[in-house]
């Protein structure tokens, strides 16, 4: 199969874990709001996820801007959230975060890249009745590689391997 185009395959046992995982919020009217730049793989998801566990999906066509975050949490009483590392540190700077209800969040999930542990533990600071999540993954590698558990303690960590992933480490690329 030399010279085939590049496939993303992803199992059926992969699919049910993704989309029934154990960060889905457990609750009658659940709201999920996702602001990411990589709309194809976190649109998709968030589709697959929304569809598979009768979640609300709250949509906008503007670009992340804090307030309109904190304003969109507020009127429709969201509670699970997905967003890039970059949207939570301009969320923290905001002078709006102090001042919003977020008493409905109940999941951030933050995706796509590392998340600095002070930042993750000041996020976590303003959610009265939630947990930070932060996942890595590869659209390649079927999305979900690694995650942190909610409640593990903090570090400076993409958390830990998901199910079924084998990773090996190599210090030198030209090494085979």
């Amino acid at each position: 199969m030399r010279n085939s185009p590049r496939k993303n395959f992803k199992s059926q046992k992969f699919l049910i874990f993704f989309f029934s995982f154990a960060f889905r919020p457990q609750l009658t009217r659940p709201n999920f709001l996702c602001f990411s730049s990589l709309y194809w793989i976190s649109g998709f998801n968030s589709l697959m996820l929304s569809i598979s566990n009768f979640i609300k999906r709250v949509i906008t066509k503007r670009s992340f801007h804090p307030l309109l975050m904190l304003h969109l949490t507020e009127k429709y009483k969201v509670n699970f959230i997905l967003s890039a590392p970059s949207h939570v540190a301009m969320l923290l700077q905001s002078p709006y975060l102090k001042l919003a209800d977020l008493s409905s969040l109940r999941v951030y999930l933050v995706g796509g890249g590392f998340l600095d542990v002070a930042l993750r533990k000041s996020l976590q600071d303003h959610l009265l009745y939630g947990f930070v999540i932060v996942t890595y993954g590869m659209t390649e590698m079927a999305g979900l590689i690694s995650f942190t558990p909610p409640f593990q303690k903090h570090s400076n960590s993409v958390g830990k391997i998901g199910p079924n992933i084998k990773l090996k480490v190599r210090w030198n690329l030209t090494e085979e």
